[in-house]
Parts: structure tokens; sequence; C-alpha cells
């Protein structure tokens, strides 16, 4: 891996810990992410249906313990747990195998 993507991974661990450690729950298993808002409110397609983004987790590729692969990468439609919430997956950016950002529909849809 290059070390620009090495420093990417490196700042995605560190935004982790300074947003308080937030985890979510996937597949059975629980993960740092990054929180973000930025794309809340933005409009997609899935489906054939028009749904809102509520949240955005930046979540990396690898950790202590734990690795994301091409079979196990978080899926359109799945559930995900963040806070107390259930949330469904409207879709997922793949950053270069560096860190994805999920982006998270309301559960109901």
């Amino acid at each position: 891996m290059s070390d620009f993507l090495d420093e990417v991974r490196a700042d995605c661990e560190e935004a982790e810990t300074d947003l308080g450690g937030k985890t979510m729950t996937w597949s059975g298993g629980s993960y740092p992410v990054a929180p973000s808002l930025i794309r809340r409110g933005a409009v997609l397609v899935v489906g054939g249906k028009e749904v809102e983004i509520k949240l955005t987790l930046r979540v990396r590729f690898a950790g202590t313990g734990w690795e994301f692969t091409g079979e196990t990468l978080p899926k359109q439609g799945q559930l995900v747990t963040y806070g107390a919430r259930s949330y469904r997956i409207a879709q997922v950016n793949n950053a270069h195998e560096a860190f994805m950002e999920i982006d998270l529909m309301d559960n109901n849809r």
C-alpha cells in the first residue's frame, strides 16, 4: 500500500478517537467509525425509490482483529446499528480500500 493511503488510514483512526470512539454494529461485528452529517438530506434513488441520507459513517477497511474483504463488505440494503438506532445501507463508497463511506437511510425503506 502506498504511503499516502497509509497516512489516510492513520487519519481515519485518529478521527475515530477524536469523535469519541463511536462504533457501528453490522453482521454480528462491531467496527469503529467516524460519523458525518455532511451528506445528510441528500436524496438518492435506491430500488427505484427516492430515499434521504440520514447519516454517513466512515469505516476503515482493517483494524485490530478485523478486516473487510470483497466478500465481507457491507452492501446496499443491509442493516447497521449506530447508537441505539438501526439504519439501512443506502450505498457504500470505497476509497481505494483505505476506508469506505457508508450512507445510511431510515430502516423502514
